[in-house]
């Protein structure tokens, strides 16, 4: 019989599920083989590096109509070793989690299928960890950006104001939705493009809440969500803030200018017992 480990809530300290339990041995040869695939890419040389990551984008590009009919908009390198961005265009909070899911199943066989592996652990080494950004706009019954308007100085209506304030208030309890795991507050450093100040800018980087885009285009970006993100807990906190902040009707507070990881602002959580015990 295999044996289960049971996967208990943070929050109520209850069974959750259970899941089955890897041996010593198992779980140390999987630490070894993952040290073992990162060591060889550090040796090889950028050109073949360049070389294999265009093949792997090529074989996406193939199979992605295959996977989930993806509409990709952009795809990059990023700062860490082997590491990519890729953006999607938007759908309905459903469909883009779904997308999320199939996307890094795919991508993960297509990896295997070219001898390679790939993670979206949020922090892998002690550089720049794995992110998953949400861009994230509200609309109307008639697709109207509801969120928009062109006479405010930021284009933010009161409602748009009111959902993006609900965001600030209620992120250290929703931090549990978009870090899960031990591993995932490793990813909150100063500097790291990874936000550590519970703050929202005008295409600030340095803030947890990022507003970009103007009328239908408007939309903000949760820089705190990491790649080893469940997409469907983490939407969902995100509405369910927003609609608290509508309900509350809060005051959005000015927009940050200058580095937020040097300001006094409230931090995000930098371990799991934090929001875990708000």
């Amino acid at each position: 019989m295999t044996a289960l480990h049971d996967v208990i809530s943070p929050i109520t300290e209850k069974k959750i599920t259970a899941v089955p339990a890897l041996s010593a041995e198992d779980t140390v040869a999987a630490i070894t083989k993952a040290q073992k695939a990162f060591e060889s890419w550090k040796k090889v040389a950028p050109a073949d590096r360049a070389k294999l990551l265009r093949n792997f984008a090529s074989l996406v590009e193939k199979n992605i109509e295959v996977l989930a009919k993806l509409e990709v908009e952009s795809a990059k390198g990023e700062c860490n070793l082997g590491q990519h961005e890729i953006a999607f265009r938007f759908k309905d909070a459903l469909t883009t989690a779904d997308n999320h899911v199939i996307y890094k199943l795919g991508s993960k066989e297509i990896a295997s299928a070219q001898g390679m592996s790939l993670t979206f652990m949020a922090k892998f080494n002690e550089r720049e960890g794995n992110s998953c950004h949400i861009h994230l706009s509200v609309r109307g019954l008639n697709d109207e950006p509801v969120m928009a308007d062109a006479k405010d100085p930021q284009g933010l209506s009161a409602l748009g104001k009111s959902f993006i304030a609900g965001q600030l208030k209620y992120m250290r309890e929703m931090t549990l939705f978009f870090a899960p795991n031990i591993n995932s507050y490793k990813r909150y450093v100063e500097g790291s493009f990874a936000p550590t100040a519970m703050k929202w800018g005008r295409d600030n980087r340095t803030c947890a809440i990022r507003l970009v885009g103007s009328g239908h285009s408007l939309r903000f970006e949760n820089r705190v969500p990491g790649g080893d993100v469940n997409p469907y807990l983490a939407e969902a906190a995100m509405i369910a803030a927003g609609i608290a902040g509508i309900e509350e009707n809060l005051t959005l507070e000015p927009a940050f200018e200058g580095n937020a990881y040097v300001s006094d602002a409230v931090r995000v959580p930098s371990t799991l017992v934090v929001p875990s015990n708000e």
